[in-house]
Order: structure tokens, then C-alpha cells, then sequence
């Protein structure tokens, strides 16, 4: 399996960066059921790529028909190799069959671009949906669906119309409870009317293994939110007239790698993730646990990467891209990303919970995340551990600072009053990007519509991370949600998108 992009926006940010990162959980029976041989059905005639499909039914079954490394060599696409080695893909397919004992197919769908395949653990029973990814009639990735409610009952639905002013907190509490009383989730929950903080309230534990509670001052893993500050900073490089919108990567930031790249992007194309460049984790010159010092140093990944198409063209959601904007905001500013933010963000909003956490294990109230172990447990059919593992050793402008749930409502309180940015590069913010439409990106923010109104914000996170943060406001301000979790981004859009939906719905009543 390709690996998950480990900051990231919302499903459909994801499926639109060339299908290789994780999307949002699907309701799927996960259930022990009767023997899945006997329920199993054909391909139907819709799937895509039938031949790949069927020959990776048969890989991971208890007794393939080939190696893996032959099965690689022959089934994906050379695409899927700017991402992972085919030994690591092998290995991956491996391990697989060895924890579940096989899978036994169940059946099948076509759902957009990719098929799902439902299957069954021959040694657990889990049920597991498995989307393929497909170029050229191959693979170039795979991914996993779990199903966090399987044996227990959906969660309650909120109001479908508007409620009484002061009946909202109740019912946004009582809805809260179901949660809380069961381990489907875990974090932080903000939320505010206007100016005023109406609640924050923590469900679960913070730190499983030593039963701390989340609480409301509690710090957890932003992810791609962290995106969101890194393009207000380069916002108010414009504002202060640093920089240009149109000025190109060569321009602003001449130690760029790749003159022939950097002379063809622009600073507004990295914003909107237009400018053709790819992941950064799944380079196979970036690691994950060394300590760059700072974004110009970690530049050097990127020496060897070409571009995916060319720039303004396309959209394909892009933490390399981020990458490039750390580095231009040290550049010009000749300053740490660190010290940009904290002086001209956190400083403003009175962010005081913001921090590289990762760097600083002494800090307090910091939350540890948690998820299946993606390489030691490919299927998910084992519980869920720590997920120490997977996190960087360094914060960055793509992601990987942390901050508290009353953070982020100051930080929409900040913004909605003109404290970070004037109204004009504000609303450039949230201007929708035309070439990013499928994914309703702007300049560094996600815009969303609830029962038809925008809301602004970022999601951070992904399938199997352990991190899953939602934020988001409505564009005049009447609501912000912050969804601070230590599980996964799907399980916090669980949350987050009916109680978007359910404070859009009192602020249309209220007109």
C-alpha cells in the first residue's frame, strides 16, 4: 500500500492529488459474517482495469500464485515507484497476507476513477473495503477502509431544522455524550458563536497507556492545518510588499534546486497546489525522523524531482509545495518558519498552545496519537497502538505544529477581524482557486459549503496517521469549529461535518 500522505485536507482534496493519499472513512459492514466464500460475487462489468484487479484478489490470498516481487514487477504501473521502492510494495503485500492469513473476496465496485474491493481476513474475520488506484490499466497504489462503528449502532443524528438560541449548547452536548461514552473518538471540541467561545470540551484520553484525559487546554497534531498559517504569513509578505503573488519560486528564492522547475512556478501556484509538484514523505530522499534545522536545508529533497504536469494546469495537492513556501518565507524574511509564525500570528491571535511539540517532548498537555500500525499491520486487522512511529521529528509550513482547540477559535476570531490580513487579501484567501474546483481549495484554505453557506478552515491528518484535525468558520463569522483529534482525519470529519451542517442550519434561522 502507498503510503498515506500524512497532511492533508478533506476526501476530496485527496482524491484529487492523483488518488495516492487516504480519503474519508465509508460506511461499510465490518461485521463477522457467514463464511465470505459463499456470499462472494463476480466482478461486474464496470470495474476498470479487471485483469489488475483480479490478479491483486489473488495476491492477497492465502496462497498467491506468485511472488510478490514478480507480482510488482508485472502489475504496477512505473508511476507508483516515485513513491515507494517495489521491494517496500512487496514487502507491504507480504505482510499483509501475514497478518490477515489471506483475504477471501467478497465483492466488488466501481466508485469514480477507482474500484473498492470488499474482503474478508481469513484469520480474523474483519471485513475490510480496499480501494485500488489505476493508471494505464495498472496499479500505482492501494488503500484501506475501516469502519469505526462496526458492532455497534450509527451515531444519533442532529436536528435536521433550526432550534431554540438557547437550546444549541444542549443538544450540541448531549450529541457530544454519545461520543463520549464510547471509544469511537478522542480529542477536543471548540466552539464559538461570533467573538464569544460557547464551549470546549474534551472526550476520551489524550495519552491512552497512561489514562490522561483530553482536556481543554490539550495540544494535538495540526497536520495540513498548519497550512492555513504558512499561506496568511505569505499573505502579509504581500501585504508588506515582499513578495508577489506572480513572482516565480527563481525569483524569491534563488537557491531553489531546480532553476529549470523554479522558473516555471509561482508563489500563487504553490498556494493553490497548481504548481505540479507532488508529496513529500513518500520521496524517497526525505526522512521522516531527521532533523533539517530548517526549510532551505530540507530544499535538497527536491533536487531530483520533476514536475507532475505542468504548472496552472492541474491540481494536485502538494505538501512539497508547502515546503517551498517555508522556505521562501526564511528567505526573505531571514528568519525561522518558527519565529515568522510567533511574531506575526500566534503573537496577534494570543496563541498561546501553538508549538513544535514534536521537538519538545517536556511540553505539557501534548497528545499522543493513535491508529493501526500502517506497515506492521496493512489491513488493519489489529488494534490500534501509538502512532510515535509515524511522526516527523520536525515541524514545517506543510504541517506538523500543534495547537490547542481554543487556538484555532482565535485564530478565526483573529481573521474575521482583519488583526492578520486586510479584507482584500483575506478574501483572496478565500477566493476558490478555478484549475482546484473538484477540491474547493483557495489560496492555503479549504472552502466547504454547509446547507449552503461557506465555511473556511482545514482539515489535517489522514487514513492510518493517528492524527485528525477539523477547523472550520463560517465566512461571516457567526460560527467556528475546532474538531482536535488523536485519531484519525475521517473519524474527525465524523464529528465535524454534522456539526458544521447543524450550526449553518441556526445561523439560517437567525435571518
Amino acid at each position: 500500500m502507498i503510503r498515506n500522505q500524512l497532511f492533508s485536507t478533506i476526501a476530496s482534496v485527496r482524491t484529487a492529488s492523483v488518488h495516492l493519499a487516504s480519503a474519508v472513512v465509508v460506511a461499510s459492514a465490518v461485521l463477522v459474517f457467514a463464511p465470505a466464500e459463499t456470499r462472494a460475487q463476480p466482478l461486474p462489468d464496470s470495474i476498470v482495469a479487471p485483469d489488475a484487479v483480479r490478479a491483486f484478489i489473488a495476491q492477497l490470498g492465502a496462497k498467491p500464485p506468485q511472488s510478490d516481487e514478480k507480482f510488482v514487477k508485472q502489475w504496477f504501473d512505473p508511476q507508483a515507484f516515485t513513491f515507494e521502492s517495489p521491494d517496500r510494495i512487496a514487502n507491504t503485500l507480504r505482510t499483509a497476507r501475514t497478518t490477515s492469513g489471506g483475504v477471501v473476496f467478497v465483492r466488488a465496485e466501481q466508485r469514480g476513477s477507482s474500484p473498492w474491493l470488499l474482503v474478508q481476513a481469513v484469520r480474523t474475520g474483519h471485513e475490510r473495503w480496499i480501494p485500488l488506484f489505476i493508471e494505464r490499466q495498472r496499479l500505482v497504489g492501494w488503500d484501506v477502509r475501516i469502519d469505526p462503528f462496526a458492532g455497534s449502532a450509527q451515531p444519533p443524528a442532529l436536528p435536521s431544522q433550526p432550534v431554540a438560541p438557547d437550546s444549541i449548547l444542549p443538544v450540541v452536548r448531549q450529541w457530544l455524550r454519545w461520543w463520549a461514552e464510547r471509544d469511537h473518538w478522542s480529542g477536543t471540541v471548540g466552539l464559538a458563536q461570533g467573538d464569544s467561545v460557547l464551549m470546549v470540551q474534551g472526550i476520551g484520553r489524550a495519552i491512552r497507556e497512561q489514562d490522561v484525559p483530553a482536556a481543554v487546554d490539550t495540544r494535538y497534531h495540526l497536520g495540513s492545518a498548519n497550512k492555513m498559517l504558512t499561506a496568511v504569513r505569505i499573505l502579509q509578505l504581500v501585504r508588506d510588499g515582499q513578495l508577489r503573488l506572480d513572482d516565480t519560486v527563481q525569483r524569491v528564492l534563488p537557491m531553489y534546486p531546480r532553476p529549470d522547475v523554479g522558473n516555471r512556478i509561482t508563489v500563487r501556484q504553490l498556494l493553490t497546489h497548481t504548481a505540479g509538484l507532488g508529496g513529500l514523505f513518500e520521496h524517497p530522499a526525505y526522512k521522516v525522523k531527521k532533523r533539517y534545522g530548517s526549510h532551505i536545508k530540507l530544499l535538497e529533497v527536491l533536487r531530483d524531482r520533476e514536475l507532475f504536469f505542468a504548472p496552472g494546469t492541474a491540481y494536485r495537492y502538494s505538501n512539497e509545495g508547502y515546503l517551498v513556501l517555508g522556505a521562501i518565507i526564511e528567505h526573505i524574511t531571514k528568519q525561522s518558519y518558527e519565529q515568522n509564525i510567533s511574531e506575526h500570528i500566534l503573537r496577534v491571535a494570543d496563541m498561546q498552545g501553538w508549538c513544535d511539540c514534536v521537538t519538545r517532548y517536556d511540553v505539557t498537555q501534548r497528545a499522543d496519537g493513535y491508529s493501526y500500525h500502517e506497515r506492521d499491520d496493512p489491513l488493519a486487522v489489529n488494534g490500534v497502538v501509538n502512532n510515535r512511529w509515524f511522526i516527523g521529528a520536525e515541524g514545517l509550513s506543510l504541517g506538523g505544529f500543534y495547537a490547542t482547540a481554543p487556538d484555532m477559535l482565535k485564530f478565526a476570531r483573529a481573521m474575521h477581524h482583519g488583526r492578520l490580513l486586510p479584507d482584500s487579501l483575506r478574501t483572496l484567501l478565500w477566493t476558490r482557486e478555478p484549475v482546484a474546483a473538484p477540491a474547493a481549495y483557495g489560496l492555503g484554505m479549504v472552502l466547504n459549503s454547509f446547507e449552503g453557506q461557506t465555511a473556511w478552515g482545514h482539515g489535517g491528518g489522514g487514513g492510518r496517521s493517528g492524527i485528525g484535525v477539523e477547523f472550520g468558520a463560517l465566512q461571516d463569522g457567526s460560527w467556528s469549529l475546532a474538531v482536535m483529534g488523536n485519531r484519525d482525519q475521517s473519524d474527525a470529519r465524523l464529528l465535524y461535518v454534522p456539526l458544521m451542517r447543524f450550526l449553518a442550519r441556526q445561523t439560517l434561522a437567525g435571518r
